[in-house]
């Protein structure tokens, strides 16, 4: 049953009872008020005649008797007049009309005459004038009664009708949006409440479809980076079922899109490594903690490979755990070139001894050798870059997992809540309260969108500059301060794991002409080294990065930790490739030889670290302007 129908039959209902009621209340007073005056005219009667009659009855004054009383019984509510002569001398009745036994009232007095009683005087009284009267006045009422009701329906339904004719188009609008078709537009025009409604429902719907554009563009947007970026990436949902994925992913496993969209590794392929990797990440799911680890995986061409797995977990809007993004590290030619390098350095003296009569001979053999150390250890240091972009892909995934998966959760939510609204419009429950909360709770939902839109918005920009930067060695021109601060903020995924404090006193108007990626790498391997090797996990501490111009007109950056610091025998050797005391966490020894090489080669400045056991560690590095 429509609405305009329920109010339609509702107040016509309520006016017929009304009026029925009235009718009613209206014939009991006519009633009252005729029985009242048919009371009033018997004891009229008896004041007036009762001592005429005793008079007349007394002087045996036969035809003035007479004719009082055939004047008296012209009246056409009086049936019946008998007079009792005690002496039995004037005896009279008159009695010739037709009446109804059930309806009369009785009137009877004493006929007294100087106190003596001489005789009785009966009059009957009828109803049935009364009746009639009452039932011509009732249905006379009735007619009346009918007409105005139905010139009440008629002008009740032009008003319902004009009413929900507007109901009717908004629900039909909130219909079309919960199914997802945002193309139906309001038209009410009326400056009522219903018309304010409407605005703010177009609007809405305007706004919802603004925000879905935006949407799906940054989704669009989520995707060509992934696919642009040449590191594995892929997302897992809560259940561990594959949700999302780049085409690096696709390529090394030798997978299409189809056949692993929505499913887990163990669906996929149940093996004991599978197995294995499935445990690790439902552990990791457990702690709600990222994890970085060495093992082993066949690619596409069934080649087992060693890699390193980068995964962190993601959180709902609820802060809930709602999944796990990850990365994965080719490093098998890595190992194998520190295998060899290894096996070089063991052997690298006893072959000298051994050759040091061929040295003439073997000179260009060990030129060859030199040449293939150099364009190894470039080799190493790219790959090394790599994993460190790998990891700043896998953080910002998941940072823009977050705010996505929010934007898509409020969508999602609201499209329940107009399911709901439109079940329960179908089922004839929904109240105004139900949609004024449901107006509430979309705009709410709208205000959500909108904050974790902004918030991708600042990630893709800061991660784009970081990255571009750190695949690039081109030089620009760029604020010190503000491209520190967008290092920072993108190494806040990894920064955000423990109970580090980083902070950055620099000078606003510090401009360089230099090769911002070089700075890019500098601080990532500075921050990351404090972080692996510095502190304990989640114990408390800061870093701080202070920027001057120095009074001999260079740039001096100090890097300063208050970690554990690093053992003095140790101190001269961090430079030194391969060098690491964390190898059984995957340290490959590289990441402050970069450094060194970035300051010393490519930004011609100089580095030195001071530390003492305990008492953290401070780098300062002087570069020209």
């Amino acid at each position: 049953m429509s609405i305009f129908v329920k109010i339609f039959l509702t107040i016509s209902i309520f006016t017929s009872i009304f009026i029925a009621l009235f009718d009613t209340y209206i014939i009991d007073i006519e009633r009252s008020n005729s029985i009242e005056r048919l009371n009033n005219k018997i004891t009229y009667n008896e004041l007036i005649y009762k001592n005429t009659i005793s008079q007349l009855l007394f002087d045996y004054n036969k035809d003035i008797l007479y004719s009082n009383l055939n004047s008296l019984y012209l009246d056409p509510e009086i049936v019946k007049i008998e007079i009792i002569d005690y002496s039995t001398v004037l005896d009279f009745k008159l009695d010739t009309k037709q009446y109804n036994i059930n309806n009369i009232i009785k009137n009877n007095f004493e006929l007294v005459r100087d106190g003596q009683l001489i005789g009785k005087l009966n009059i009957l009284y009828t109803k049935d004038i009364i009746n009639a009267h009452l039932q011509d006045y009732e249905n006379n009422l009735i007619q009346y009664s009918i007409l105005l009701v139905l010139l009440l329906f008629v002008i009740i339904f032009f008003i319902i009708y004009k009413f929900t004719k507007s109901i009717k188009q908004l629900t039909t609008a909130a219909t079309k949006i919960t199914s997802g078709d945002l193309s139906f537009e309001i038209t009410i025009k009326s400056n009522d409440e219903i018309g304010t409604l409407s605005k703010e429902f177009e609007s809405m719907r305007k706004s919802l479809i603004n925000r879905i554009e935006v949407i799906e563009q940054q989704l669009v947007f989520q995707q060509l980076l992934m696919d642009t970026v040449s590191v594995p990436i892929y997302i897992k949902d809560i259940n561990l079922n594959y949700i999302g994925f780049n085409k690096a992913f696709l390529d090394y496993f030798g997978y299409k899109k189809e056949e692993i969209l929505g499913k887990s590794i163990i669906q996929i392929k149940d093996t004991e490594l599978t197995r294995g990797y499935d445990l690790d990440d439902k552990e990791i799911l457990l702690k709600g903690d990222s994890n970085i680890f060495n093992t082993k995986i066949y690619n596409a061409n069934r080649e087992l490979r060693d890699v390193i797995l980068f995964k962190n977990t993601f959180s709902n809007m609820s802060n809930k755990i709602d999944g796990i993004v990850g990365t994965v590290i080719d490093i098998t030619e890595l190992n194998n070139v520190t295998k060899e390098l290894n096996e070089i350095n063991k052997t690298l003296e006893e072959k000298i001894k051994d050759r040091t009569e061929d040295l003439e001979k073997s000179n260009d053999e060990l030129e060859q050798t030199i040449s293939n150390l150099i364009q190894t250890q470039k080799m190493l240091v790219e790959a090394e870059k790599m994993a460190s972009l790998g990891g700043l892909v896998a953080g910002v995934a998941h940072e823009l997992n977050t705010p996505v998966g929010n934007g898509l959760m409020g969508i999602t939510h609201f499209l329940q809540i107009s399911k709901k609204l439109e079940k329960d419009y179908a089922n004839e429950i929904m109240t105004q309260s139900d949609f004024e909360e449901f107006i509430k709770i979309t705009t709410d939902l709208a205000q959500q969108i909108n904050i974790n839109l902004k918030k991708t918005a600042l990630l893709v920009k800061n991660f784009k500059q970081v990255s571009v930067d750190q695949t690039s060695e081109q030089k620009r021109e760029f604020n010190i301060k503000l491209y520190l601060e967008e290092i920072i903020y993108s190494l806040n995924y990894l920064i955000k794991q423990t109970r580090l404090k980083v902070t950055i006193h620099c000078d606003d108007n510090i401009e360089l002409n230099s090769y911002p990626g070089a700075y890019s790498q500098i601080l990532t391997n500075l921050i990351t080294n404090s972080i692996r090797h510095a502190f304990e996990k989640q114990e408390e501490g800061l870093i701080s990065i202070n920027v001057q111009i120095n009074p001999n007109n260079h740039l001096e950056i100090t890097y300063k930790d208050n970690g554990k610091g690093i053992s003095k025998e140790n101190l001269s050797k961090i430079f030194d490739p391969f060098f690491t005391t964390n190898r059984e966490d995957g340290g490959t020894g590289l990441g402050l030889n970069i450094v060194y090489n970035i300051v010393m080669s490519t930004l011609k400045g100089t580095i030195e670290c001071n530390s003492i056991g305990n008492e953290g560690v401070t780098f300062i590095i002087i570069l020209p302007l």
